[in-house]
């Protein structure tokens, strides 16, 4: 099972929507993935556009939370991202040149 998430947009440390995953207890390192941002989606009416993953996309970078708390967290976190958006399994390449597979959210097509 998977207790990692990669968020790039509201969601990230210092954000304007942090407060939904202030409460979890876990690690926070940074990092990238590769894709695409586009202005689709509720977030890019508030200046967060969302990522369409790319393999040869630009690297977004944004910020990997491991923690053992997300698994009663994730139907919270699906509801604010909602439909426009939709959980998926990616690699993140850290800051220290590691990989990892984490859950992103990313656009629903």
């Amino acid at each position: 099972m998977i207790k990692a998430l990669f968020v790039y947009g509201s969601l990230q440390p210092g954000a304007e929507n942090e407060k939904y995953l202030k409460h979890i207890k876990g690690s926070w390192k940074e990092g990238y993935v590769l894709g695409n941002l586009v202005t689709e989606g509720w977030g890019s009416k508030i200046g967060f556009p969302v990522i369409r993953l790319n393999n040869k996309g630009d690297q977004i970078k944004g910020w990997l939370l491991e923690s053992d708390e997300l698994d009663r967290n994730w139907k919270m976190l699906d509801e604010f991202e909602g439909e426009e958006y939709k959980r998926s399994v990616t690699d993140i390449y850290l800051k220290d040149g590691s990989k990892q597979l984490a859950y992103i959210y990313e656009l629903n097509e």
